[in-house]
Parts: C-alpha cells; structure tokens; sequence
C-alpha cells in the first residue's frame, strides 16, 4: 500500500433503510443517455454499452463471483459502509455483512465459496482482514493484529494463499506478506526497510506461482507560486543545491521534495510574471528525483500559465481537485475541472477540505462551510469524490509546528491515509 510519503504528499444507520436506492434490473430503468459511451481521449476507442444493475449514493470494490453470476460491493445504501451482492441480471442487492466497521476490499475466493475484505475498527483505518462465505454468515477475522493495518487482499489461482499489503501502527513503510488459507499463518514477503518506499501487490500470475508487485517512491514539488508553504508544513528551511545544473531536492519526514518557498527568502512576495513561474516550475519539474516513481506537484488555484504549462510540458497522468464545501469555491474547482478534460488529462477525484467542525467544549458538530457541497458537485460533474478533510485544530497546530498530521497515527493521519488508498487506486485505471 501506501508510506506516510505517500500520505504527505496529498497534505452511521439501521439494515432496513432502502429509501437511497432503487431496483435497476435492465428491464426497469435505463439512467445512462446514449446507451453507449465513448472516450474522449481515445477516437479510436469502440462504444462501451452500459446497463445499469443497481445504484445508490456510492458504491466501491465491485468484485465479480468466479462464475460470473454475482457481484460484490461495499455501499452506503444503509448508512454505513458495508458489503453487499447483486446478481449480474440486475435486481435488488442483498446485505452479507451487516456492522457498524467499514469494510472494503472484497474478494472472491476461486471456488466462490468465501469473500475476504478488510474490516476496521471505529474508523481507525487499522484494518483486519476478515472472511465470510459468499451465501452469507458470521464474518470470521482471519489476522487479529489491533497494531497492525492489512489490507489489499488478493487470492492465488489455487486459492490456497492471500497475499496482503501491511504496515505496523507506528511504521511509515508497507511490505507485502502471504497468508495460508488453511493454516491462517501470515509470512512476511518483503522486507522493505528504506524510508520513501512501500510495496503494493498487483496481482498473481495465472500458474499462481509469481506474485507481480510494485516497489513505489514518492516525491513531491510545491508548484504554489502565489502562496508555497512546504517548507513550513515539513518543517524545514533547508535549501536545495545543484549538480550539472539540476536541482537536489531536500528531504523531510522521508519525503524529497522542492518548493518555489525554497528560492525566496521568508516573507518575500513571489512577484513573477507568467513566463517567471513557468520557468521556475520546469527547475523543479526536471530536479535530481532519482529513483522516484510517482511526483505530486501542487498547484496554485486557477487556470492560469502555471497549470497549462505543466499540462503542455510533462504531461500528468491525473488531476486532484481540492475544494471546500461552499459555492464560492466550488466555481473555482469546476473551472479546474473544465480544463484539465478539455486538455485530456483524468480527473482522479474531488477532495472536500474543511468539512465540518467538532467544538472541543461541547462536543456539537457545525459545518461553518457547508456540507456536502464537493460531494454533490462530484455528482453533478461526474468524477469521483475521494473524502473530506475535518476543519480541525489539531491538523492546524501540527501544520504550524512543522509535524505534519499525516505523518502521525492519530485519526488526521487516518484520514490523510484512506484518501491516499482511494488516489492510488484511482491511477490504477488511467493506465498509467
């Protein structure tokens, strides 16, 4: 899965309630205008035909039954985030775990007997992995590690082993291990020690014999001309230096990173014109990365030079759009989006940042913002809406003292984490 890099770098109801979804078998609602899509990015891409079988406010993980007869999904239909199958005719979906946790991940064993998923606890994000039979029945917890976070489940051929990304509470790195069906016993694969790096299974060959799997680090460019604050977030002031012309990123929390904060001095305006910034952003974009397979480059709001030259020159493989609940920002954010698609470049998802606010006296909930505005406007645009960021201040004192939040194991830490799974998985399929 993902290190706390990876994390830095993007800085509940009753089972009765159906009232949010409706039956769709093929033969009773048709939602999709023409029956076929086509890529706008790809011409020469054939029409793909839709034919909704359920829906409902989100749905995530679907995973087809080796016989092709069922579908599995986690959903919110009841207000909580737990698993669900339809039939692959369409109808109304049925409920197989019901609980207060989340669950995510399913998994179909090859005999279709049984389903693995992760569960968590209280929204910790330390996941278990835990297994129920695909008819329905007692979810049994396969890993029982109240310190440790397993997650990504992924069955062999035979279906004798799971292979599973991990990571120890305090740990910054993920390593991959197996799991033996029979036995429950769980032995570590990869022993990835290096701050930076983490292990993420993708899948296993078809003899079952070669697990495939990516060994990912990250970087990151705070490309902000208008307002870099890295620095201060990382808590360092340490500037870059240069070799063949080529910057050397500096590194914080095992993080390499460069900002435009780094080429001025505290409290001086960044007072470029476009072809300045633009300039400054290719510096940074053609750094000294080494070994670095993903860079996340932060960007300043608008749709100005500093966006198009980045799209023009290097070409990202997604964009995330972060946004607050209200109108106002909301604007700005579809703008964003309208460009980013009429340049082809995917949009990953929405990010709603300071939603809702918890007082520390009295325990009452507000939404000084609004609620749910990225939400519904992920809907309305149609991309994915990724999670929300709590208006906390903790999150605001680590940030000022330079501890990023994201680097801990507190619930800012949490949340910072599910968004990155979500993102991670998101490039996944923009076939990157």
């Amino acid at each position: 899965m993902l290190s706390a890099a990876i994390r830095l770098a993007l800085s509940l109801l009753s089972l009765s309630v159906f009232t949010v979804a409706q039956s769709s078998g093929p033969d009773t609602r048709q939602i999709t205008d023409p029956k076929t899509l086509t890529s706008a990015s790809s011409p020469d891409a054939r029409p793909l035909p839709i034919d909704d079988l359920y829906f409902t406010r989100s749905v995530y993980g679907a995973s087809w039954a080796p016989d092709g007869k069922e579908i599995v999904f986690t959903t919110d239909i009841s207000g909580r985030l737990n698993l669900w199958k339809v039939d692959a005719d369409g109808g109304w979906p049925i409920q197989l775990a019901q609980s207060d946790e989340r669950q995510y991940g399913a998994t179909w064993s090859p005999d279709g007997k049984w389903i693995v998923l992760q569960q968590d606890t209280a929204g910790n994000e330390l996941w278990d992995l835990f297994a129920i039979p695909s008819d329905g029945g007692e979810l049994i917890n396969l890993t029982r590690t109240s310190e440790v976070r397993e997650e990504a489940p992924r069955w062999s051929p035979d279906g004798k082993t799971i292979s599973l990304n991990y990571k120890a509470k305090e740990a910054t790195v993920y390593n991959i291990a197996l799991m033996d069906w029979a036995t429950r016993k769980v032995t570590p694969l990869t022993h990835e020690s290096t701050a930076n790096h983490s292990w993420q299974s993708v899948g296993w060959s078809p003899d079952g014999k070669t697990l495939y799997a990516n060994r990912v680090e990250v970087s990151f460019v705070d490309a902000d001309v208008y307002g870099p604050s890295q620095p201060t977030l990382l808590g360092t002031d340490a500037k870059p230096t240069a070799e063949n012309e080529r910057l050397i990123p500096v590194e914080a929390h095992g993080l390499k990173f460069l900002s435009l904060g780094q080429l001025v001095s505290p409290g001086h305006a960044l007072a470029w014109r476009g072809p300045m910034a633009t300039g400054a952003l290719a510096k940074l974009i053609e750094a000294d990365w080494g070994d670095a397979e993903m860079l996340v480059v932060d960007l300043p709001p608008g749709t100005g030079d500093v966006q198009l030259s980045l799209i023009q020159k290097s070409r990202p493989d997604g964009a995330i759009i972060v946004s607050t609940p209200q109108d106002l920002s909301l604007i700005d954010a579809a703008r964003a989006i309208d460009l980013f698609r009429k340049m082809d470049v995917p949009v990953l998802g929405i990010i709603e940042n300071m939603a809702g606010y918890i007082c520390p006296h009295c325990g009452e909930g507000s939404d000084p913002f609004g609620s749910g505005g990225a939400e519904a406007a992920a809907a309305e645009i149609g991309v994915p809406f990724l999670g929300r960021l709590a208006l906390s201040p903790a999150l605001r004192a680590a940030s000022d003292a330079g501890d990023p939040p994201a680097a801990g194991d507190g619930p800012e830490a949490a949340a910072f984490t599910a968004l990155a799974q979500r993102i991670a998985q998101a490039l996944e399929t923009v076939g990157r």
